[in-house]
């Protein structure tokens, strides 16, 4: 029981570290966008945002399933 709960909750650390990085990915395409905001860089700063919040959502509901 022990053994297992400790599995368990290695295996918890690990996926919240997945979701973490991804969160501090996101956080900083959304900065680059603001940052672009304007220039021609935008649209493509933009979509690399959108991109990662959506991997990011995703990666967070697998993650509590």
């Amino acid at each position: 029981m022990i053994v297992e709960n400790l599995c368990q909750a290695a295996e918890l650390d690990k996926k919240m570290g997945e979701v973490n990085d991804l969160f501090v990915e996101a956080r900083e395409l959304i900065a680059d966008a603001l940052d672009s905001q304007g220039s021609t860089y935008f649209e493509d700063d933009l979509d690399d945002a959108q991109h990662a919040g959506k991997v990011l959502s995703y990666t967070s509901i697998c993650s509590l399933a």
